[in-house]
């Protein structure tokens, strides 16, 4: 939906540079509450799904630990559907095999909050790295998803483009063409 609608094309560009989003005719702050109001129905659909189908009630602590699993499965699976779903797929099977560990092998369920905060430490630390020592690949990994879907906006701004504008690019070009010359007048 995100790569192959106009709205999907709109919330990326207002992600990216409200300013240019503005510029480029969108109304940044509607599409930041529609993306959230999205964001949150399908997380209570989610949570919904999970109680009535398989717990049947809300006990106490109940799962405490996926919103801050969430994280590190967006950092690892670098903001790429598939990369999220291969991290989601890792981070649920140690979390489901975390007790059959404990029971079989003897070993705590806590080693598993440790392989994972390992696992942030590492994604987290690479970018800090590279920053901090201007190692080619600084972007975070939220840029690098943006990146590396670039060359398909390219090739589908023909489906993509509104009446007001074709590409991401052109837009951010226009705005920081508007800003410079603005300065210069």
């Amino acid at each position: 939906v995100l790569n192959r609608t106009t709205v999907g094309f709109e919330i990326r560009t207002a992600g990216a540079n409200p300013d240019a989003a503005r510029y480029g005719g969108m109304k940044p702050r509607r599409l930041i509450m529609l993306t959230m109001t999205l964001s949150g129905l399908l997380c209570g659909l989610a949570g919904a799904c999970i109680l009535l189908g398989n717990d049947y009630q809300m006990t106490p602590g109940y799962d405490t630990t996926v919103g801050f699993d969430a994280i590190p499965v967006a950092l690892l699976g670098q903001s790429n559907a598939i990369g999220i779903m291969l991290a989601a797929l890792l981070f649920g099977a140690m979390r489901a095999g975390a007790a059959l560990m404990q029971i079989k092998a003897g070993v705590p369920v806590e080693l598993v909050d440790v392989v994972q905060s390992i696992i942030l430490l590492f994604l987290v630390a690479s970018v800090v790295f590279r920053r901090l020592f201007r190692l080619r690949g600084a972007k975070p990994p939220i840029a690098t998803a943006e990146s590396a879907a670039t060359p398909r906006i390219r090739a589908m701004s023909g489906r993509v483009q509104g009446p007001r504008y074709a590409t991401i690019e052109s837009v951010l070009s226009a705005a920081c063409e508007r800003c410079f010359c603005a300065g210069r007048s």
